[in-house]
């Protein structure tokens, strides 16, 4: 995975952290007298808790400050009205660099809208408005855990926003001791087939995915075998021919009024690869596991 893919993963995949290393200038903001805060995150109909990022605008990415900003972060269910407020914990990361990112267990139901509102003790204001994507069913895959390759298909009304297969490897050394565990990751989505009505289908040989990553003479153990579909709103937001400056600069992707950022919905489902037979001992397709 190169630095920008990284990059993207941490803004739209949910995982919320921030860029490593301490503060970096705001220089897109520096004249700010328009914009709250910077609001990152995802609504996930499959996950147990959601998380945004929220951050006051001042003219670093990421605080020194251990202290409470003060703000209050709620999410609303426009066809109900209900509206939560998520919980506060700080994050850490090294040095003194601080993010505050806001949870909430509350189930996010497919196909509705929900308002993310973000306000400060001093009226600062911003919120993000988005409609989370249908529900999404578990993926098929004919795997052969010998060969390490296989298909993947399924079906889908909504636009496939990710693919990825991820290995928990640990490499062989030449006196044949095992190095700590590592992890390979390779998104399939541009090997993505598509119908008009949905369907989709990918290829992968992952012994080729993992020796691109660690080097073709390189001998490894498999421990685990991982495998993400996602589906994203009308709101995802494609960031791959954007540059880190213009993907930070004030209303370039944003959907944050009175901010800057990026909140979208998203369906995404995980599961472990396994190979399934028929009575003649033929590969076949069968849905991931969901639990190992």
């Amino acid at each position: 995975m190169n630095s920008k893919e990284g990059f993207l993963a941490i803004l739209m995949i949910g995982f919320l952290i921030p860029i490593a290393g301490c503060e970096s200038n705001f220089e897109p903001l520096q004249e700010n007298d328009q914009y709250a805060y910077s609001v990152y995150g995802t609504l996930d109909v499959y996950a147990d808790t959601q998380w945004v990022r929220v951050t006051p605008i001042h003219d670093t990415f990421i605080s020194s400050k251990v202290d409470s900003n003060n703000t209050k972060v709620t999410l609303t269910q426009t066809s109900t009205g209900k509206t939560v407020q998520l919980n506060d914990s700080l994050f850490v990361f090294g040095g003194d660099a601080y993010v505050w990112n806001y949870w909430t267990t509350e189930e996010i139901h497919p196909k509705e809208e929900y308002v993310i509102e973000a306000e400060g003790a001093n009226g600062l204001y911003s919120s993000a408005q988005l409609t989370v994507p249908d529900s999404l069913s578990l993926p098929l895959v004919k795997y052969s855990v010998e060969e390490n390759r296989g298909e993947i298909k399924g079906s889908s009304g909504s636009p496939l926003v990710r693919m990825d297969i991820k290995y928990s490897i640990q490499i062989i050394t030449e006196v044949g001791t095992l190095t700590e565990e590592l992890e390979v990751v390779s998104s399939l989505l541009e090997e993505i087939n598509r119908t008009s009505d949905g369907v989709y289908l990918a290829e992968f040989d992952g012994e080729e995915l993992i020796l691109d990553e660690i080097g073709h003479n390189k001998r490894y153990q498999i421990n685990k075998r991982e495998l993400y579909v996602a589906t994203g709103s009308e709101s995802w937001l494609s960031l791959t021919d954007l540059s880190e400056e213009e993907i930070m600069s004030p209303g370039v992707g944003s959907n944050i009024e009175m901010g800057v950022g990026h909140v979208a919905g998203m369906a995404q489902r995980k599961g472990f690869l396994r190979s399934c037979y028929d009575d003649r001992g033929d590969l076949i397709f069968c849905e991931v596991l969901t639990k190992e």
